[in-house]
This record gives C-alpha cells, sequence and structure tokens, in this order.
C-alpha cells in the first residue's frame, strides 16, 4: 500500500416510502420457506431485514418497484413499491 492510502468511514442516511399490497413480499423470507428462499438469493431474515434492503435498493439504486429485485420477480407490479422522500444525505465522514 502507498504511503498515501486512507480508510474512512462514510455514514449516509434517506428515506424510502414502502407500500406493501402483498404480504408475500415478506412471508416469502420469513415464512416456512425462507431458509429455501435464503439458500439461493439473499441472508435477509425477518421483516425489519426485509425492509432495510428494499429501502438500500430504492434509495441507492433506484429500484422502485419489488418485482425489480431477484427473488421478487414473480410478483405483480404494485406487490410493493418504494418511492425516495427527499434526499440522500451525508452524516458524517471519520477515520475507520
Amino acid at each position: 500500500m502507498s504511503d498515501r492510502t486512507q480508510t474512512k468511514w462514510v455514514t449516509l442516511a434517506g428515506t424510502a416510502e414502502i407500500t406493501i399490497t402483498d404480504p408475500d413480499v415478506i412471508e416469502r423470507v420469513t415464512g416456512p420457506k425462507g431458509d429455501e428462499w435464503r439458500a439461493q438469493l439473499y441472508n435477509l431474515h425477518t421483516e425489519e431485514d426485509v425492509l432495510s434492503h428494499l429501502a438500500f435498493n430504492c434509495l441507492f439504486n433506484g429500484v422502485e418497484q419489488v418485482n425489480r429485485l431477484d427473488g421478487w420477480a414473480d410478483l405483480p407490479n404494485d406487490a410493493a413499491t418504494m418511492v425516495r422522500v427527499g434526499d440522500v444525505h451525508l452524516e458524517g465522514v471519520k477515520d475507520a
């Protein structure tokens, strides 16, 4: 490594409004087939995990419909929608 190498921790914050009209959005992850789903897809376990995953994809990848994500592609367009509310903003930068 160069003597100029720096490692920083950057904290960003934003808000996503998530509307879920199909309970399968959460239940396929947290329900009885959740282990099978996780084996193929993401390491999500709780409703909070799912909501965080959806919010992240909305805020940082611009995803607005759950069926645009692996693991939910078979659901209808309105099964869950995500909308960014306001801007994502910098909360802080500090040395790691």
